[in-house]
């Protein structure tokens, strides 16, 4: 194994960093990785190695096939830098208005920040994006080996009738059942739009963002943490989960279609940053007694309004200490 230095000089801007040089084909190295637990890395690095250890000895379609599952894998390379960008727009203690303005860890008690965050809908926009293009690719590789060409995620439970034997499709279907997340927002009904297809066909991320990222330091010195919500959808928290549910699936349906192992379990991929972060609407009350409680709500031109909601008490259970965290991430 090779390590080479690339410059900014030689390869832009944003290049400088290592890569690892693995059968004549370059890819990054850890640093993406990282966003999955050890054990998910793990299973990760070994199925590249296996991957590649067959395309040596495969010709013919059985070289195709183990291509197809190298490209499955560079999809979700992908997903996983998208997904370490969404891990750094969670530490919200570098949270800023604009820059040299005070931040989180300058909040007073019964004060807010409200931060429109925009960067970080882009890139939640952009794991929406690489997320389904990683399944659908995923999708490809299956049907392939029943002699199709669909490459299309929202048609997988289709391709599963013609799989055999039985048992492998029983265990593909096993797989997408524990992605909740990603059968809400990567995928449409006849009577719904997910919210990849939302941001992808109808509407600007703009349009539907309503939410937006609020921090209130409480009278007790706690922080509460509002999650952004898009469409409905909270973004750092649906960040979270698509962050596991995606490689979950595109590395266990590659394990599974190809007979190389049992599938790793939803929890060795779950895990891999905190999520302190509050849905607020979760705690809306009718009950008249009890406190208003505000997050900031996008009005037109970039400005924003302050939403005033009646909420329940559980609420200020949520809290996290104040306790401003610098660290790489």
């Amino acid at each position: 194994m090779e390590w080479v230095l690339l410059n900014n000089e030689g390869c832009g801007k944003s290049m400088d960093r290592q890569i690892r040089l693995l059968s004549g084909t370059a890819y990054f190295g850890s640093e993406y990785d990282d966003v999955l637990p050890a054990l998910a890395r793990t299973r990760l690095a070994q199925t590249r190695k296996r991957i590649t250890e067959r395309m040596k000895d495969a010709d013919g379609s059985g070289a195709g096939l183990y291509w197809d599952a190298r490209a499955c894998l560079d999809r979700l390379d992908a997903v996983l830098l998208q997904a370490y960008r969404m891990r750094r727009h969670a530490n919200f203690w570098y949270w800023k208005p604009a820059p040299g303005s005070p931040g989180v860890a300058e909040l007073v008690p019964k004060s807010l920040l409200v931060i429109t965050a925009t960067e970080a809908c882009v890139d939640f926009e952009s794991l929406l994006f690489h997320g389904r293009a990683a399944l659908d690719r995923v999708t490809l590789m299956i049907d392939r080996m029943q002699n199709g060409n669909c490459s299309s995620f929202s048609s997988f439970s289709n391709i599963l009738r013609s799989i055999v034997p039985p048992e492998r499709s029983r265990r593909l279907q096993a797989l997408v059942s524990e992605c909740a997340v990603v059968r809400s927002v990567l995928l449409s009904g006849p009577d719904r739009k997910g919210l990849r297809d939302q941001v992808a066909h109808r509407a600007a991320f703009s349009e539907g963002t309503t939410i937006l990222f609020t921090v209130f330091r409480c009278a007790d010195g706690r922080l509460l943490v509002f999650d952004a919500k898009v469409f409905g959808v909270s973004v750092i928290h649906t960040a979270c989960a698509l962050a596991a549910e995606i490689p979950y699936l595109v590395i266990n349906m590659i394990t599974v279609a190809l007979g190389f192992d049992e599938p790793e379990p939803m929890t060795a991929f779950r895990g891999s940053w905190a999520d302190p972060f509050i849905d607020r609407d979760e705690f809306i009350s009718e009950n008249q007694e009890h406190l208003r409680f505000p997050v900031g709500m996008r009005a037109t031109h970039g400005a924003f309004t302050m939403n005033w909601q009646r909420v329940r008490p559980e609420l200020f259970n949520r809290a996290i200490p104040f306790a401003p965290t610098f660290t790489r991430i």
